[in-house]
């Protein structure tokens, strides 16, 4: 889907018979966040990584049932051990989701460590797709 020329949540209440999804992860902020909250289905759940939640702000979040969960990776870094581990329990439930093919990349760009410059350039235009990735290699 391209959320610059589609309308996201009809686009997602389409392929799931008007059943929307059970889960949205807003990785993006501001507009991003009240999209995922209207693509999700009766009792769904969004996870905000960037934001703070105000379930006000997204429409028949009540009447649905909707969940929703911040993680805030910034806490992570000030809380000593509990915030660190928190933030590794995460990453393994994500990986292991990723690796059962639970969560797929549109696209996935690996690049080298010498190209990181340029690639948080088009990153801040706001002109890739999927998700960019270093390798580093030591």
């Amino acid at each position: 889907m391209d959320y610059r020329t589609q309308n996201i949540p009809e686009q997602v209440m389409q392929i799931t018979g008007q059943q929307g999804v059970e889960a949205a992860l807003d990785a993006v902020g501001g507009e991003n966040a009240k999209l995922a909250a209207l693509s999700l289905g009766f009792e769904g759940q969004m996870v905000e990584l960037v934001d703070t939640i105000n379930a006000q702000q997204y429409p028949g979040a009540f009447l649905k049932g909707l969940s929703f969960h911040q993680l805030s990776l910034g806490s992570g870094h000030v809380n000593g051990a509990k915030g660190r581990n928190s933030i590794v329990r995460a990453g393994i439930a994500f990986s292991t989701l990723l690796e059962m093919g639970a969560i797929r990349v549109p696209q996935l760009d690996v690049i080298a460590l010498d190209d990181i410059g340029d690639a948080l350039m088009t990153l801040r235009e706001q002109r890739t797709l999927g998700k960019v990735v270093a390798r580093i290699t030591g």
